[in-house]
């Protein structure tokens, strides 16, 4: 919020996030929240798991700390005010790595509203952003003098690389 202070600062556990340098940064968050939002939270805290139901603390290694309090952010807050084109590859890295779903769904709708850009294109073919999503930037793709010497090019489909180049001859 605007003071600083963040809802998951009174949490049940302790998340101890590494770095891949080995720094330690301490996040507190509820054990409730964190299984309703991420199917790797859940399986950790579940009844019968190698982890206690009195888990006091949790150990993340090789982790950024910001990309884990982006996380963080959204789990609480849930209604993408986190979400822009400068921290959706941030975003859907959280996604693959604490199986978090239905932020995915989030991502793919409030994507559609992002301007078509390269690198919109290489998050939407690297972290499936959807079909729709694939489709609208495969077209504008194809319309882009320069695609065929850009980096995301190594990324798109056949079939559009193909287009590209009927468009555009390498």
């Amino acid at each position: 919020d605007e003071s600083g202070h963040h809802l998951y600062e009174d949490g049940d556990v302790l998340i101890n996030v590494y770095d891949q340098s080995g720094v330690q940064t301490p996040f507190r968050a509820h054990k409730l929240l964190l299984a309703s939002r991420s199917d790797f939270f859940k399986n950790m805290f579940k009844s019968g798991s190698e982890w206690s139901e009195n888990l006091q603390g949790v150990e993340i290694r090789d982790e950024d700390p910001e990309r884990f309090r982006l996380f963080l952010d959204w789990i609480y807050e849930k209604d993408g005010r986190h979400f822009d084109a400068s921290n959706l590859d941030q975003i859907m890295i959280i996604c693959d790595r604490y199986l978090c779903d239905g932020i995915r769904q989030t991502c793919r709708d409030l994507a559609r509203f992002l301007p078509a850009t390269k690198e919109l294109l290489r998050i939407a073919f690297e972290h499936d952003l959807g079909q729709q999503q694939r489709a609208r930037l495969a077209v504008w793709a194809v319309q882009q003098e320069d695609i065929t010497r850009s980096d995301v090019y190594g990324h798109l489909a056949d079939y559009i690389k193909s287009n590209a180049e009927l468009c555009h001859p390498v």
